[in-house]
C-alpha cells in the first residue's frame, strides 16, 4: 500500500464530491494521512454551484487512524446532472484504474493480506 499513492491525486479531479473538515486532521497524532489533493488539480469539482468547486486548500483524500485498523476514503461519488433534471452522469467514480487498485490493496491490508 506504500506504492506511488500520490499519482492517484492527479487523477482524483474526476470525482464530484469532496468533503471539507472543520478540524485539521494533520493536528491529530493518531491520523496518518496517506493522500491529499494535489494542488496542481485545482480547480477541483464539477459544480454546477460555485461553492462545489475548490480553488485552494489542504484536503486529505485517504487516511488511517493508528489506534485502529481502518482506512477512510474521501472520494465522493458520480456526478449526476440533477440541476437540469437530465439525469446524465457527468463523471464516473470507479473508472480510475489507480483508484480501484488503491481500494483493492486497502481491502487486502485491512483483511491482513498482502496490500
Amino acid at each position: 500500500m506504500h506504492g506511488d499513492l500520490f499519482s492517484f491525486c492527479r487523477e482524483a479531479a474526476q470525482f464530484n464530491e469532496w468533503y471539507k473538515w472543520n478540524n485539521d486532521l494533520r493536528t491529530n497524532a493518531n491520523i496518518k494521512i496517506l493522500l491529499s489533493i494535489d494542488p496542481a488539480s485545482y480547480p477541483l469539482g464539477t459544480g454546477p454551484k460555485p461553492h462545489e468547486i475548490w480553488h485552494k486548500g489542504y484536503y486529505p483524500v485517504a487516511w488511517t487512524n493508528t489506534r485502529y485498523r481502518m482506512i477512510y476514503f474521501n472520494m465522493g461519488h458520480n456526478d449526476i446532472d440533477y440541476e437540469h433534471k437530465t439525469g446524465k452522469e457527468l463523471s464516473f467514480t470507479f473508472e480510475s484504474e489507480t483508484q480501484n487498485r488503491l481500494i483493492l490493496d486497502s481491502l487486502l491490508w485491512l483483511g491482513g493480506g498482502k496490500g
